[in-house]
């Protein structure tokens, strides 16, 4: 058993849920509290997660209560992998699955099939090439699928900057932002302090947290 997770019947349960693979970003997000939600009540909440991976805080968010959540993950294999995480949770038909990625225009990338599941973890698809044509959504396109924008996650491997900066009256319509940078947080604090509060989350898994890290926002009241 590694820090409360089980290896029964083929499959990787972590309490009550149940995953095909036992992947690094899930011991993070079950283990390491990297999204915390104290004084936060998600019960009949809408979120959108952006950079889902292999679904692990897209399950974390619908545990914790979240009605719905629409999915962002662009990478073909780790979107499949998180389908069939949904499906081994029954929480399939509460999310909007979106084999896409973020970004400030509509249009087209391509990124690598063949890229391993550590390497996808941490891949940035607005500036990959490869061999699978993948579409790039704004934040304003997001944003049709969701009646009550309440918390969204944004982990896009850089991309962040950009929504922040172009994007910022789609984004203040969440009551809570979770933000993962990855070149200082100077530039994004500056701009959603005007309407947030802000907590620098301490995570061992960034050993230099001012160039990259997770940022929790919470609109004023």
């Amino acid at each position: 058993m590694r820090k409360g997770w089980r290896y029964v019947s083929g499959f990787w349960q972590y309490k009550n849920l149940i995953f095909k693979h036992l992947r690094p970003s899930l011991v993070e997000v079950f283990c390491l509290n990297p999204y915390p939600l104290e004084e936060i009540n998600l019960a009949n909440r809408e979120v959108v997660d952006v950079g889902a991976y292999v679904g692990g805080s897209t399950i974390y968010f619908l545990s914790k209560g979240a009605s719905k959540v629409v999915a962002l993950e662009p990478h073909p294999k780790a979107f499949e992998e998180m389908l069939v995480n949904l499906k081994l949770n029954n929480m399939l038909e509460k999310v909007v699955a979106l084999n896409v990625a973020l970004g400030c225009s509509r249009r087209k990338v391509r990124v690598p099939s063949r890229m391993n599941m550590n390497e996808i973890w941490s891949f940035n698809a607005i500036s990959s090439e490869g061999d699978t044509e993948v579409e790039v959504l704004t934040l304003r396109e997001i944003l049709s699928n969701v009646e009550d924008p309440y918390l969204i996650k944004l982990d896009c491997e850089g991309c962040e900057y950009e929504v922040v900066s172009k994007f910022y009256d789609e984004l203040r319509k969440f009551e809570v932002v979770f933000i993962e940078y990855h070149s200082g947080y100077d530039q994004i604090i500056r701009t959603m302090s005007k309407d947030y509060e802000y907590q620098v989350i301490e995570n061992p898994l960034f050993k230099n947290p001012e160039k990259q890290g997770i940022i929790k926002f919470k609109k004023r009241a």
